[in-house]
């Protein structure tokens, strides 16, 4: 049997099974001939790990990935050591675990891929490649073969989000232009001989960070006169939808998946604000006004902790032979993890405060490279609140801004497969990012290997154990 996966970058259950269900109406009949449901994201809810775990079977702990950047660790005689900074955007080269189209293609599968995380750098398969992030843009290696490019005449759109900076409209448009160009390239492919088949839309996620405020009237940001982005979008990407499946062989078992959901941004967390008030963190160069992150601006004999941003707060301890100027000595690490976990159980955001939950990644993480990632992940009210790395600013909370982060993302995500022989039907239980792997592997009639962390979706929802 044939599978095709299409993943929906931050599509939400809520949203799109209930709220905007008229609007979909293909994904509505594909969930009502299978089986559909949530999905539970990794720690972090970002969309990698959590792709990358839905695409390897393994959690964030085994892959050593909690974002998309990755610390340059070495390995000494004195232990795990990394210069400060955030280091290089994962792609293809960082993946020590396998992935499902490498596992299928050594099974002797033709594969297409279109937009995939962890593509960049191309390698060759039995098929085609169209690279998905970090692929910089059209001008790049980003196909296999390589004269693919030129026959899908491949635009900016396909690959880069717009600037933080732009409008909200100028976002919207390059939106539209990235789920166009996106289901062009898959209908175009999967016109070709194939076995597995995947795509990835980030489109969803794009419009509602920049217009959720126009679909949302409880937002702060809500207008009336504006017109239900959202909506629009969703009902837009519903159509290439049912175009695309339209043109998928009859023996194809159909896969829709988010990694995370969506939800209002209320706000945003400056962390590096709240580290330098209660003096975990000094500055040697203060800036003159909000800027990113800047590793040389750090007063690093004088800090025991920095922070880096996402819909999570990504904490780090300057540990003593662990960074350059480490000032933590190891046997306080613990003590001091402990200590910054109380205190952010209630952030002091200047007029009242915010409930926060800070992780340590061996909480909720197992495997060999679990230490490769922040000391802590910070949840503010339950992910509500974003949090941002900025250095310069006078407060520790930031109101949303209208065009950019007015959602955030949520820890559940969705899934829905329907198969041509309708053995699936129901409601999904219990799915898990680490459950896709295996689901499509068995899907495919391929084995599922033991180590592999993730259970196989049974045709009525439920997974074993």
């Amino acid at each position: 049997m044939k599978v095709a996966v299409i993943g929906l970058e931050g599509a939400d259950p809520s949203l799109v099974f209930d709220e905007l269900a008229d609007a979909m109406p293909n994904l509505a009949e594909l969930a009502e001939d299978g089986v559909s449901g949530p999905l539970a994201s990794t720690h972090p809810p970002e969309p990698i790990p959590a792709w990358t775990s839905f695409l390897t079977g393994q959690n964030p702990g085994e892959l050593g990935l909690t974002g998309e950047t990755n610390r340059d660790w070495t390995i000494t005689r004195q232990g795990r050591q990394a210069p400060y900074g955030e280091g290089a955007r994962v792609g293809s080269l960082a993946l020590d675990e396998a992935t499902v189209w490498e596992r299928a293609g050594e099974a002797g599968c033709d594969l297409a891929l279109v937009g995939l995380p962890h593509t960049f750098p191309v390698e060759p398969v039995d098929g085609t490649v169209v690279a998905g992030s970090p692929a910089p843009g059209p001008d790049a290696a980003v196909t296999h073969p390589p004269e693919l490019g030129e026959e899908l005449a491949l635009g900016e759109a396909f690959f880069t989000e717009p600037p933080a900076e732009a409008d909200r409209q100028s976002k919207l448009d390059r939106a539209r232009a990235a789920l166009a160009q996106r289901f062009d390239v898959a209908e175009h492919l999967a016109e070709r001989s194939w076995d597995l088949f995947a795509m990835v839309a980030r489109s969803p996620r794009l419009v509602q960070e920049t217009a959720w405020s126009t679909h949302d009237t409880e937002h702060a940001l809500h207008e009336d006169d504006t017109g239900d982005a959202v909506r629009a979008h969703h009902r837009r990407l519903d159509e290439r939808i049912g175009d695309l499946v339209e043109t998928l062989p009859d023996d194809t078992a159909i896969v829709v998946a988010s990694v995370q959901g969506a939800q209002a941004c209320q706000g945003t967390v400056q962390l590096n604000a709240w580290l330098r008030r209660e003096g975990y963190l000094s500055l040697a160069d203060e800036p003159e006004a909000p800027t990113a992150f800047d590793a040389e601006r750090v007063d690093w004999a004088n800090t025991q902790a920095w922070a880096a941003g996402g819909a999570a707060g990504h904490i780090h301890l300057n540990v003593a032979g662990r960074e350059p100027q480490g000032t933590v000595p190891p046997l306080d690490y613990e003590a001091l993890r402990d200590e910054l976990q109380a205190e952010l159980a209630a952030i002091d955001a200047g007029d009242g405060h915010l409930a926060a939950q800070a992780i340590a990644p061996g909480e909720v993480h197992e495997g060999a490279r679990v230490d490769e990632g922040p000391d802590l992940f910070v949840y503010v009210e339950e992910l509500a609140y974003r949090c941002e790395a900025s250095l310069g600013h006078e407060t520790v909370l930031t109101d949303p801004a209208r065009g950019r982060h007015e959602a955030t993302a949520s820890s559940e995500g969705l899934i829905v497969v329907s198969d041509p022989g309708d053995r699936f039907s129901g409601t999904v239980d219990d799915m898990q990012a680490t459950d896709g792997a295996a689901t499509l592997l068995d899907l495919l009639g391929l084995d599922v290997p033991e180590k592999l962390e993730g259970r196989v979706l049974q045709p009525d929802g439920s997974l074993p154990g």
